[in-house]
């Protein structure tokens, strides 16, 4: 049973929820942080009073629309209550981990659907430790099963890698975005999927060599791929783009050069204007002459 109210006021937010369930380590999207760290340490069927003060682990700076609005960085309180403790679902046969595995990805594929992305993400965490101890326990028992097999397995770890590493670029955490990126590639490294998202990540955070040598890997292995087109552009413009913001910081640190004003020299206009000036005009044998001083004048007060 779960009870939350804020801090100071008594506003119920949460007014008593039952049969919440979630695996200890994948609280995301289910309880806030504060809550999972108190089930971690209580006993089946203990009930509690607490205060969570912290904004990080409540429900931080955003603002959330529950029963009653919970401001950003708000104190809460809850009351809850340990039910049960369930068996570790490791205790689990092989074949019921692999069915309870892809049960939590459909459930992912849900949540990502209704844009409950925190959600999602804590199923296909979930989904991917269960498969990798299945992968595990399949290879050091050489279990036998017509409903198993590695091929499977790898390709299920594969799909959640991926849809892992949409999630966490959604939710902004890039770096755990491209670690789900090698994930997937450890178990397969020609996945157009997680190549195609690595290097997006990269050109996010504008490691742009890094992006380049992950898009022509891609390219080589997928010379036909459409989506590498998209990608290639963003690199390129991004790689225009920092060749102009180089120069512009190598300027800044020399100081920029002036802009040389273009002198253009007409001898006939010229010589009337001078003419007219001294209220006669010049023979036109000096005309020659009077242009290259007006050059020459002109070359010095550029070069100086």
């Amino acid at each position: 049973m779960l009870k939350g109210r804020l801090q100071g006021t008594g506003e119920v937010f949460c007014s008593g929820l039952e049969g919440i369930k979630y695996r200890v380590g994948f609280e995301a999207g289910r309880v806030v942080q504060g809550v999972a760290l108190a089930v971690r340490v209580m006993r089946s069927g203990q009930r509690v009073q607490l205060r969570v003060n912290a904004p990080w682990l409540g429900y931080g700076s955003q603002p959330q629309n529950l029963e009653c609005l919970v401001p950003p960085d708000s104190p809460l309180e809850f009351e809850l209550e340990l039910k049960a403790v369930g068996a570790s679902l490791r205790d689990l046969p092989l074949v019921d981990q692999w069915e309870v595995a892809n049960k939590l990805s459909r459930e992912g594929k849900l949540h990502f659907s209704s844009d409950c992305w925190e959600l999602a993400l804590g199923s296909y965490e979930h989904a991917s430790e269960l498969l990798r101890g299945v992968s595990r326990g399949l290879e050091e028992q050489a279990q036998c099963d017509s409903s198993l097999d590695l091929g499977s397995l790898q390709s299920m770890r594969l799909k959640c890698a991926n849809n892992k590493a949409v999630l966490l670029l959604k939710l902004g955490k890039h770096e755990a975005a491209l670690e789900a990126c090698d994930e997937g590639l450890a178990l397969d490294s020609g996945d157009l999927k997680a190549l195609c998202q690595k290097a997006r990540i990269l050109l996010l955070e504008e490691q742009l060599e890094q992006a380049r040598s992950v898009l022509e890997r891609a390219a080589e292995l997928h010379p036909n791929a459409q989506v590498l087109r998209r990608e290639s552009k963003v690199l390129a413009g991004k790689e225009r783009q920092a060749i102009a913001d180089e120069k512009a910081r190598y300027n800044k640190m020399l100081g920029a050069p002036k802009l040389q004003a273009e002198v253009k020299v007409e001898t006939t206009t010229s010589a009337k204007q001078v003419g007219s000036s001294q209220g006669s005009r010049l023979p036109a044998a000096m005309l020659p002459v009077l242009g290259l001083l007006v050059a020459v004048a002109a070359g010095f007060i550029l070069s100086s």
